[in-house]
């Protein structure tokens, strides 16, 4: 082919197609023979050979860039979508054991790939929910179902009770729509009647609720209920008491005992 100045060559008007050719001087040959042509995509794959790349001296961004060859086609892909790409559930090698306890998960942070083994992810706190009790002894009228009063947390996770204000309630925040309730009583010794112990969802019955009358015929041990009620479907707003009841013809003290005779335990389940 003959030698053609670039002065007289045409300028190119668009952007070159990848099966376009650019046309070199290969050294190596006769000069009857030096004049040959590469496609632009068989350029850049020669361009892009690994041995002629330097070497990354730092760690990489998100918004950095690989280049990959799309069957034969250059194209480029960031760093954050190669690793969203290549962490798709659908192209991953699904496990054959049970994992160690050093395996690790791999998690999107806020479009962040991380990492977190087993160990970590475990030890992260599942329980919610606020145990709650009476330092001291409450008098209970007689024949009156009577809400009881906590003025101490064992643990409170989530804001749901109040020592001071309205202190006999568990209050369900938003988010929560599920809870199991537990409770535990005491009322000091008397032979007289019976003794009682109930839930109650915003002043009423509710659907799952526990409710427990036991006569108690014994003037020297004090009388002990313990109950619990069913998974129990709510929203946000609502509120949960414990009440108690006795007829022994007179007032009659619920033992507190710093919380070992009476308690009252909600579990958030959802």
């Amino acid at each position: 082919m003959a030698d053609t100045k670039l002065s007289a060559l045409t300028e190119l008007a668009a952007a070159p197609a990848e099966a376009d050719e650019i046309y070199i001087r290969d050294e190596s040959e006769a000069p009857s023979a030096e004049s040959k042509r590469i496609t632009l995509t068989n350029l850049r794959l020669g361009v892009l050979e690994i041995a002629n790349l330097t070497e990354l001296a730092a760690a990489a961004d998100e918004t950095d860039e690989f280049f990959i060859s799309d069957a034969g086609t250059i194209k480029r892909i960031s760093v954050a979508n190669a690793r969203t790409t290549i962490l798709e559930i659908a192209n991953l090698t699904e496990l054959a054991a049970a994992p160690a306890i050093t395996d690790e998960l791999f998690i999107s942070d806020a479009g962040t790939i991380k990492r977190i083994s087993l160990t970590n992810a475990l030890a992260v706190p599942v329980h919610r929910g606020a145990l709650v009790y009476d330092v001291s002894d409450q008098t209970i009228t007689n024949n009156t179902w009577t809400a009881v009063n906590f003025d101490t947390e064992v643990y409170d996770t989530d804001t749901i009770h109040d020592t001071s204000t309205n202190n006999t309630r568990f209050t369900i925040p938003t988010g929560i729509t599920r809870v199991r309730l537990s409770a535990n009583i005491r009322f000091t010794a008397n032979d007289t009647e019976q003794r009682g112990a109930r839930f109650q969802l915003n002043g009423s019955d509710f659907i799952g609720q526990a409710e427990q009358l036991v006569h108690h015929p014994d003037s020297t041990n004090a009388s002990m209920q313990n109950i619990s009620s069913g998974v129990i479907d709510c929203v946000a707003t609502n509120y949960f008491e414990l009440e108690v009841y006795q007829n022994s013809s007179g007032n009659l003290d619920l033992l507190g005992d710093s919380g070992i005779a009476t308690w009252f335990s909600i579990e958030i389940i959802q």
